[in-house]
């Protein structure tokens, strides 16, 4: 009995001490943090007053982040992307132009005595007396720059025709710097991207060289004027298509070196004439010479007749 009774006191001991491990959480006016009870995060897609806040929300986004400011010894939470305040209706939790002054109670936040709750299917609300654990994670903003080179060609490829012609390539080159605005939290690692937004400048100080290839012959470059291109191709008498790749560089004034090329086909002949027996040289116009045969039909004015040949 004597061990019994110490094992309950040890058990008891050990209770009390798991019990009172667990920290408060804190706020700072401006702090921007996610509020969470289990899976669920506390988050508000409205933008319309008095709207409940929406449940079954698993994954953090804009609208799960709410920015704190003191409000005498409470709190106030307003919604990063709705601009709404937190507000306490009842049992309910809305977001609204008027605000709900919000305390802290260990591991959890309170109005009154009556505290946040979290249902096991994502549903916020209020009870009394009570509230689930949260968990309060802290976000910072943080803005990202990132800048891209490019060098396009127009048109991005070509196909000729089987007859000699030409195509001009005219170049495009630009600096693209991006700003991407975020929140960000190191525990766990999560990136909230508020807004990413692109400017594009073009580069025409740089100049573009040029050079194509091919396994084929009758491609030519000409006319390198204002850094554009002319692709030439002579007549294709086989029965085959023709390939060639036009190969664009360019030298930003920062140094960096950009590639694009521009694909290029010529198409076949769908039938080739040949001199034949007669070994007769084929005509002006490609086509196989053969023999003629005129005959003249007479007839007397004034009548027809059907020729039979």
């Amino acid at each position: 009995m004597k061990n019994f009774r110490f094992l309950g006191v040890g058990l008891a001991s050990l209770f009390w001490i798991f019990s009172i491990t667990a920290s408060a959480f804190t706020f700072t006016a401006g702090d921007t943090v996610t509020i969470q009870a289990g899976s669920y995060y506390l988050g508000s897609a409205s933008t319309v007053n008095g709207t409940a806040v929406a449940g079954s929300i698993t994954t953090p986004a804009q609208y799960t982040l709410w920015v704190v400011s003191a409000s005498g010894t409470n709190w106030d939470l307003r919604n990063v992307q709705t601009g709404k305040f937190l507000l306490r209706n009842g049992n309910a939790l809305q977001v609204s132009n008027t605000s709900t002054a919000w305390a802290i109670f260990g591991e959890r936040l309170r109005t009154g005595t009556r505290g946040i709750t979290c249902s096991g299917t994502g549903a916020w609300s209020m009870v009394n007396n009570g509230g689930s654990n949260l968990t309060i994670e802290k976000y910072h903003k943080a803005k990202q720059t990132t800048v891209e080179r490019s060098l396009v060609l127009s048109p991005l490829s070509m196909t000729f025709p089987m007859s000699a012609s030409s195509q001009e390539f005219t170049p495009t080159a630009s600096t693209i710097t991006t700003e991407r605005f975020y929140y960000t939290c190191d525990t766990p690692a999560t990136d909230i991207e508020i807004a990413s937004t692109p400017t594009d400048v073009p580069d025409t100080t740089s100049t573009v060289n040029y050079e194509l290839t091919s396994e084929n012959t009758g491609f030519s470059l000409s006319n390198l004027v204002s850094n554009k291109a002319t692709v030439n191709v002579t007549q294709n008498n086989t029965s085959t298509n023709k390939f060639a790749t036009l190969t664009a560089t360019t030298i930003f004034p920062d140094g960096e070196v950009v590639t694009t090329q521009a694909a290029i086909t010529q198409s076949g002949a769908p039938f080739i004439h040949q001199k034949g027996a007669s070994n007769r040289s084929l005509q002006a116009n490609g086509m196989q010479g053969v023999h003629t045969l005129e005959e003249v039909v007479y007839v007397k004015a004034g009548t027809s007749r059907v020729y039979l040949p």
